[in-house]
């Protein structure tokens, strides 16, 4: 930790571990992918079965199938959980103290990664409870993220008020 940090508050993103941002930068570039790889897949699915979302599209033989509507809840869940996931990874990255280490980083981001990757193909291949399974460890992981930083601000919340009664 710098000399001139204050215990409790937050490092800029120059000082993290260039192993920790590397990890979180690739991971990040995965996740991407991964909800780019889902427009394909649901792109795909309109195509082979002639469903579009629009009706100018004449494409629609069909409202709605299966496969697409299945395609297009991967989609959906993919982003209430990967989006909160870059953030809370990002402020996590920041956090300075002991108990942020290298390897707590990329074990979160490992994990949060393989379950989102195994949550879709068990969610396309109606695999269950993996399914369940995997989307409840992306979830833990988030939760993880959120406790540490909300434990964090709340210490820098408290060394912050202990601060401003010292000048009153």
């Amino acid at each position: 930790m710098a000399d001139n940090v204050a215990p409790g508050t937050f490092q800029l993103i120059d000082q993290v571990p260039q192993q920790v941002l590397d990890s979180f930068f690739f991971y990040a570039t995965l996740l991407s992918l991964k909800l780019l790889s889902n427009s394909v897949m649901t792109g795909k699915n309109r195509i082979a079965h002639k469903v579009s979302p629009n009706p100018e599209d004449k494409l629609s033989k069909a409202k709605s199938h299966p496969d697409v509507d299945r395609a297009v809840r991967v989609h959906r869940n993919d982003f209430e959980n990967i989006v909160p996931f870059f953030f809370l990874a990002l402020i996590f990255t920041m956090i300075t103290g002991e108990r942020l280490s290298q390897f707590y980083c990329k074990a979160i981001f490992r994990v949060f990664f393989f379950s989102r990757i195994s949550m879709s193909i068990c969610h396309y291949y109606e695999i269950q409870p993996w399914r369940t399974i995997f989307w409840f460890m992306g979830f833990a992981c988030n939760a993880v993220l959120a406790y540490f930083i909300a434990e964090k601000i709340g210490t820098s919340a408290d060394n912050i008020q202990l601060s401003f009664t010292r000048y009153m």
